[in-house]
């Protein structure tokens, strides 16, 4: 499998976006090709398909859980949407792909039951 990324990082704009900076910075200085939107987006391509596109051939994808991210919001949420596509690739080649989670200090982690049912596989 030849990637252009080897991660993806998932975050909640609202109050992730500090540590989401920091994380590309840590790992792209260790020679890591990261997708993040901040720094890869193409201007003038769809949105929708940059993001899913990208997050289904890199290999490795970083949720940085924050007390914002898991508050989905109703009709199209980005965060839930990536957590989907994640979960679906991993589930189809476990052997290739790792989901990684980083939960900050104040954030809490929901039970599995409280997750929506399309991401409660991220609990596992």
């Amino acid at each position: 499998m030849n990637n252009l990324y080897d991660v993806f990082i998932s975050y909640r704009r609202s109050d992730g976006l500090t540590i989401a900076e920091a994380l590309y910075k840590y790992l792209t200085s260790k020679g890591l090709r990261v997708f993040f939107d901040k720094h890869e987006m193409i201007d003038g391509h769809y949105f929708t398909t940059q993001i899913e596109s990208n997050l289904k051939i890199a290999p490795n994808y970083i949720l940085i859980a924050t007390d914002d991210v898991f508050k989905f919001r109703e009709g199209e949420d980005w965060v839930r949407k990536e957590i989907e596509v994640a979960i679906n690739e991993y589930e189809s080649n476990p052997t290739e792909r790792t989901i990684n989670v980083i939960c900050t200090a104040t954030a809490s982690f929901p039970e599995k039951e409280a997750l929506p049912e399309s991401v409660r596989n991220i609990a596992d």
